[in-house]
């Protein structure tokens, strides 16, 4: 049998290994995807984080709060996070999140930090609320 190399045919085959993928994963609770928080979430992560188990160019925030740094499976992750050896709560999220390169210098993360304190504990309070049921 012959694979076609057709732009549908590929993304077909994308569909359905990302179907097969997510059938295999455990179940995800987040918090609700409307209001302030989780939209304050999108603009300010959302391009870099996901709130699934998969990866893009910034580490899965599922089952962030009391995680270490730099130790979510299949991310790789700058030497300074892991070295950072930081135990994620609504505390350390809020302060790296307000000055990421402070918090943990070295990082690859380029986001220069969320002046906003009321935007930051709306993202934290979001983020700590992904897990894993």
């Amino acid at each position: 049998m012959k694979l076609s190399r057709s732009p549908q045919a590929s993304a077909t085959r994308a569909l359905a290994a990302a179907v097969a993928t997510l059938s295999a994963v455990p179940a995800l609770s987040t918090p609700s995807a409307d209001g302030d928080a989780a939209q304050a979430f999108r603009s300010a992560c959302g391009p870099c984080h996901s709130i699934n188990l998969g990866h893009r160019i910034g580490p899965s925030l599922v089952g962030i709060d009391g995680r270490v740094s730099g130790t979510a499976p299949g991310f790789d992750y700058s030497v300074a996070m892991k070295k950072a050896a930081i135990r994620w709560d609504a505390a350390t999220l809020e302060r790296f999140l307000a000055a990421p390169g402070a918090v943990a210098p070295g990082t690859k993360m380029a986001y220069p930090g969320l002046n906003d304190e009321a935007r930051r504990r709306a993202i934290v309070g979001y983020i700590t609320g992904l897990r894993f049921d």
